[in-house]
């Protein structure tokens, strides 16, 4: 309201502490009172204040609200119901009391229930299939029975003795599962016991979307589908009341509004004390392949890092898998650029110091595919590399990257001799790890991938190369592809020198730099855009477990087999003339003062 209409009343609306006469009758005054009017509800209207000034509050007294104590009341009250099930599908069949290995035909279809999930919208579950899949799990039992190992590994941290009886691969409409189940959940400081159910459940639940609640005797499948819990209970249960009733009840999946009827349900419907322990585990499809023979993988558990430990500043991490060093194999020699790509990318993402044998496997697979459908000189012996052609955007698992190749920012004469310090090779690749966190090594037709990490130096040698000093199993191979970890600049010359050695004469080397210029965790079909040319962005490292979609049954049969090239080093191609000092010549010949390379004294100057 402006000064004007708030004054327009005059003597009419005159404030009390004005002089009567000061104003004249029903004329507003020309200037406001210079008395300030005292605001008596300054305070909140039940403050202390006033009511010292009006005596109390007004009957019937309501006290403000609080947040605080509406959630201490609520409090008392969760769990205190079934609510309304949305719905409750029973088996047709009921439990048979005194049934041998009966707790463990249950978890068996429990294992069957999880993978017909996959299959199965909520709306589409009948009682016939509660029943199937109670006769599957006896099936998948029998079939248990009459395996020597039904499981590769034991993992005695996640399954007792009894569940190690069953086989956890299996067919479920012609699809092949493999089934695991994570380490039981913890939540400090609350114990597995049933009485603190609630936050354990909540806690797990924010995570994971399927677990197995087991507790002694008896299992549960409880999963979230679009904001309703269902619980598959193969232990049998009424159909009135719904208390478990493991003798004469049936089988059942009961669709419950909240987490709050799924905690009511087990605390109050199962025959369960406060005191009772429990354990709640995460399920997981790892393995899946099609009837196609389609497969796709999944990590899962606690990965241990594979690198073997030669030197305080020198490991090593194999892969099962190689490229070529045969120029007329187009795919598994010019994927050697796609993978270098593809390691630091995935270095980016998920730490290399972490990587065990399979994670580097993964990467290799993919950086072959990525040459087969996504570049197409890859592939094509008769296109040439061009570099600048590279694709700037890729896709690695549940994340894209926006890579900058620049090929050719530094180059020299790599020489087929003992010293290896005080060159060309020594010189440009100490300056371009300086000067770059990521590179790419190449000479002739070999690319290999260099970056820094930490404190460490990364090499990735994706072909099969001895590794010096590392300790044989007999009738192991002594050559594989790696990546290698170093803790100086010069233990990396020496061995990446000696790496060197084996397959190839003197020549021009380039060295290509790597730029990651974004990371972001996408959903499949959707990219974000690419930067600015002239946009600088610092990315940092995820440390985030890659969920690649490779093949790896089929890359092994790509990659694994065995592929070495040894070329004829002084057939068709002259000696390459190098330029030097007497002083250099003469260090050449006599294997130079400086360290002598891993292995290379038993080499002969070009």
């Amino acid at each position: 309201m402006s000064q004007q209409g708030r004054f327009s009343g005059g003597a009419c609306c005159s404030s009390p502490r004005c002089p009567k006469d000061s104003q004249p009758v029903c004329k507003p005054p020309e200037e406001p009172c210079a008395d300030k009017l005292v605001n008596l509800t300054a305070d909140y209207p039940i403050s202390r204040r006033n009511c010292v000034i009006f005596g109390g509050h007004d009957e019937p007294y309501y006290p403000p609200f609080d947040p605080k104590e509406c959630l201490r009341g609520r409090r008392s009250k969760y769990d205190n119901s079934l609510g309304h099930p949305v719905g409750v599908v029973a088996g047709l069949v009921p439990s048979k009391p005194g049934v041998p290995n009966v707790e463990l035909m249950r978890y068996a279809g429990n294992l069957k229930g999880f993978a017909v999930t996959y299959f199965t919208r909520r709306n589409e579950w009948q009682p016939e299939l509660i029943d199937h899949i109670c006769v599957e799990g006896q099936v998948l039992f029998a079939d248990s029975e009459t395996m020597d190992n039904p499981n590769g590994t034991l993992r005695p941290e996640v399954y007792d003795e009894n569940e190690q009886r069953i086989t956890r691969h299996f067919k479920v409409n012609d699809y092949e599962f493999a089934i695991e189940l994570e380490v039981p959940f913890e939540l400090s400081p609350y114990s597995n016991t049933v009485a603190n159910l609630r936050p354990i459940m909540r806690a797990f639940f924010r995570k994971a979307h399927f677990g197995v609640f087991w507790t002694p005797n008896w299992y549960l499948l409880i999963w979230r589908d679009k904001g309703i819990w269902m619980v598959l209970d193969l232990n049998g249960r009424d159909k009135d009341t719904l208390r478990s009733n493991h003798d004469s009840g049936f089988p059942m999946l009961l669709v419950l509004k909240s987490m709050d009827n799924v905690i009511y349900l087990i605390k109050n419907e199962s025959n369960l004390e406060p005191t009772d322990t429990f354990k709640l585990r995460e399920i997981l499809v790892v393995r899946l392949v099609t009837p196609g023979g389609q497969s796709q993988e999944r990590e899962h558990g606690t990965r241990i890092s594979e690198f073997d430990v030669i030197a305080s500043d020198y490991a090593y991490l194999k892969s099962n898998l190689h490229l070529t060093l045969n120029p007329k194999d187009a795919l598994r020699n010019r994927s050697a650029l796609p993978v270098a790509v593809a390691t630091a990318l995935a270095s980016k993402i998920d730490h290399p110091a972490t990587w065990d044998q399979k994670t580097y496997d993964k990467v290799m697979c993919y950086g072959v595919n990525m040459c087969k459908n996504c570049w197409d000189p890859c592939i094509d012996l008769n296109q040439p590399l061009d570099l600048d052609t590279f694709p700037r955007q890729i896709r690695m698992g549940q994340f894209v990257g926006e890579v900058l190749l620049s090929p050719n920012v530094y180059e020299g004469w790599w020489k087929c001799v003992p010293m290896y310090k005080y060159n060309d090779f020594h010189l440009m690749l100490e300056k371009a790890l300086d000067e770059n966190d990521y590179v790419i090594f190449q000479i002739n037709n070999q690319m290999y991938s260099l970056w820094k990490k930490g404190d460490f130096i990364y090499l990735m040698d994706p072909y099969r190369h001895h590794i010096v000093g590392r300790i044989l199993e007999e009738g192991e191979d002594p050559k594989s592809a790696s990546v290698r970890m170093f803790g100086n600049m010069d233990r990396l010359l020496s061995v990446f020198h000696q790496i060197l050695l084996e397959s190839n004469r003197s020549a021009i080397f380039h060295i290509h730099t790597l730029k990651i210029r974004n990371i972001t965790e996408c959903p499949p079909g959707t990219a974000p855009a690419l930067l600015p040319p002239d946009e600088e962005v610092e990315v940092q490292s995820l440390n985030e477990t890659i969920l690649f979609d490779e093949n790896y049954d089929k890359c092994l049969d790509e990659l694994g087999e065995i592929s070495d090239y040894d070329e004829d080093l002084a057939s068709e191609i002259e000696p390459i003339e190098e330029v030097s000092s007497s002083e250099e010549m003469v260090e050449e010949e006599e294997g130079g003062e400086a360290g002598p390379a891993e292995g290379g004294d038993e080499e002969e100057d070009d």
